[in-house]
């Protein structure tokens, strides 16, 4: 789920163009809060429900692009 100027959208990182879904793991899955960084957006990992609530108001009150990754 992406957050994008207060809109949640849904991206198919998976099952897209042949790229492996989450149940079909080939390798290391991407850091994707070190992409966001590179590429100036704030961003944030959480691990555990009671951390993705606590995540979700600040990314939304950010202006602009934030990412929150949900590892459940």
């Amino acid at each position: 789920m992406l957050f994008y100027h207060k809109f949640p959208q849904h991206t198919p990182f998976f099952r897209n163009g042949g790229n492996p879904s989450p149940d079909e793991p080939r390798g290391p899955a991407p850091d994707w809060v070190k992409q966001a960084e590179g590429h100036g957006v704030a961003a944030e990992r959480v691990t555990d429900a009671g951390s993705l609530a606590q995540a979700i108001a600040p990314a939304m009150a950010t202006p602009g692009p934030t990412l929150v990754e949900a590892v459940m």
